[in-house]
């Protein structure tokens, strides 16, 4: 179902993300919130040349201004399943009734199936509990075949961080295109056999933080393996220098003769 109008707040020209914005991002983020094939639930199917030439503009150029959305969290993008999303949409253009939202499932049906189509529904479940029972019980009867099974889901997550030892949140990262880079299991357990003093989670986590604060240094999802894997080396390094320092002195294991324990003969000279 595609939304045949939305909402625009004015206070957009007073959020400081979106002031951030260049010409060409501003212009590239509204573009995206008024396409015409943008659904009820802030999400459409398109690529990045096919919205360049909608517009006119180069591949590259409308990239450039489309990626200035992503790195600020406003637009979430995978490019690979050719999923746009706007997470902020429904907060402006909510529900009416319990069967606005029984027909957010035409919308979702246009959507093609990825993981960030999994957060949206997740993320549209969660808007959903500052509404009344009706509104959430409409979208769950809406969606039994795209809402994942809580109890599913969790023994999915249980199930994997067992696995892998990590937590579900620790185990991605932010690609440059708004998209995450999940790293697989194969990965994850030859990083910890190469890197043995390493807290992965905790290194991990770090490494999230510095892209988040650093948006305009994130990697592409081809350079994300390498990013972390140097993250990680260096991490093995300063662990190795601390063991090191901290390791007690090494002794020959000779034992001391008597004489060596007397002073040494110049010493022995001055006092006499």
């Amino acid at each position: 179902m595609m939304a045949k109008y939305r909402k625009v707040d004015p206070r957009i020209w007073n959020d400081a993300k979106f002031m951030g914005l260049s010409d060409a991002g501003k212009l590239a983020l509204f573009f995206v919130l008024t396409h015409p094939n943008m659904t009820a639930v802030g999400a459409m199917r398109h690529t990045i040349p096919g919205m360049a030439a909608e517009l006119g503009w180069s591949s590259e150029a409308f990239r450039e201004a489309f990626r200035e959305g992503c790195a600020k969290g406003i637009v979430k993008h995978d490019e690979r399943a050719s999923f746009v999303w706007l997470p902020n949409f429904i907060k402006y253009n909510q529900p009416e009734s319990p069967n606005v939202v029984k027909a957010w499932f035409s919308a979702l049906d246009l959507l093609p199936e990825c993981q960030m189509r999994n957060e949206l529904i997740q993320h549209v479940k969660d808007f959903l509990k500052g509404f009344a029972k009706g509104f959430q019980e409409g979208f769950a009867e809406a969606t039994p075949k795209s809402m994942p099974n809580q109890e599913q889901e969790q023994e999915q997550k249980e199930e994997l961080s067992e696995k892998l030892s990590v937590s579900h949140d620790s185990i991605s990262l932010p690609c440059e295109d708004g998209s995450e880079f999940v790293y697989p299991d194969k990965y994850l357990a030859e990083a910890r056999k190469a890197y043995p003093l390493v807290d992965i989670p905790s290194q991990v986590s770090k490494a999230r933080a510095w892209l988040e604060a650093n948006a305009g240094r994130k990697k592409t999802r081809r350079g994300m393996t390498k990013f972390l894997n140097g993250w990680l080396a260096r991490a093995q390094v300063d662990a190795e220098k601390r063991t090191a320092k901290d390791a007690p002195p090494q002794t020959t294991g000779s034992d001391i003769t008597a004489e060596q324990m007397l002073p040494a003969k110049w010493l022995r000279a001055v006092k006499a």
